[in-house]
């Protein structure tokens, strides 16, 4: 005897009303907000575009103006240049004022704005600075840090740049491959996002274009020693922790008693500090190495 027909069992029931609710949901959303799709396709792509956000300082929006403005009066007692500054600072694009602000070691970068924003003297890099194999860059150089790139000055979302001219005049002797040449490469190439910042393929297909060849490796101390011991400096990318609130681009230079040398192209301090593995990694989203092509 064959049992009957009892209906759907309980956990189909509750999957089917899942999936229902989820329907209804999506429903609502599409109804009340035409763009919806659009925004999440758009997102999507940028996202997989741009891999890694950029900048090398907090966006805007993580200070308040209030507390900017707080922020710059108190650094206004302790130097008279910057009540100055704070007299024409709608002149002054945002982000760089929170350069000024979370950053120390780029306060007279910043004050000089005023006096070079608009300077277009060529860049000129020197054989001496290569004279200790990879040279060392800082994105708030007066030599490019006031150029244009993407969403404000080299000085503030020019670390991928940077760090990319510096391999490139240290591997290949390259002296036009300067930071603000590989920005303007890097804009007229699509690598820069709005809203994100230096996309990845710039440090892949973008370093071709500079003499390079680059490999991606595995988040791993024995491998990335290895490269370095071949002669092969490292980019990386890096998210939220010592460097950075946001994202950020640093090179790695060496790798002696057990920790790496650095060149943070946004503070000559952290390059000057030891890094151990262990430190690094948790913030660490790519690993680049390079060599001559």
């Amino acid at each position: 005897m064959t049992a009957g027909y009892k209906g759907p069992s309980k956990s189909f029931i509750v999957v089917l009303l899942l999936l229902i609710f989820l329907t209804l949901t999506v429903a609502a959303k599409l109804y009340l907000d035409d763009s919806f799709s659009d925004f999440v396709l758009s997102d999507f792509v940028e996202s997989f575009l741009s891999k890694s956000p950029e900048p090398a300082v907090l966006p805007a929006d993580i200070m308040e103006d209030g507390e900017l403005m707080q922020a710059l009066n108190n650094l206004a007692l302790e130097d008279s240049r910057i009540l100055t500054l704070l007299e024409n600072s709608e002149e002054i694009p945002e982000p760089l004022l929170l350069l000024l602000v979370k950053n120390p070691e780029a306060r007279d970068f910043v004050l000089a704005y005023p006096q070079y924003k608009n300077d277009n003297t060529v860049v000129e890099i020197k054989k001496a600075e290569l004279s200790s194999g990879i040279p060392y860059f800082l994105q708030w150089d007066s030599r490019w840090g006031y150029k244009k790139y993407g969403s404000c000055v080299l000085g503030v979302t020019g670390c991928g740049p940077t760090c990319l001219s510096m391999l490139a005049v240290g591997l290949t002797g390259n002296l036009e491959a300067s930071p603000s040449a590989i920005a303007a490469f890097s804009e007229s190439r699509g690598y820069y996002v709005k809203g994100s910042g230096t996309c990845w393929e710039l440090m892949t297909k973008g370093a071709e274009s500079f003499g390079l060849s680059c490999k991606e490796i595995f988040l791993d101390e024995a491998a990335m020693v290895s490269e370095l011991s071949l002669g092969h400096p490292l980019i990386i990318s890096l998210g939220s922790g010592d460097f950075t609130q946001d994202g950020h681009f640093i090179v790695v230079s060496s790798y002696e008693n057990g920790m790496f040398t650095i060149k943070d192209p946004n503070s000559p301090a952290k390059s000057a500090e030891g890094w151990y593995f262990d430190t690094l990694a948790p913030q660490i989203n790519n690993i680049w190495s390079f060599e001559a092509a």
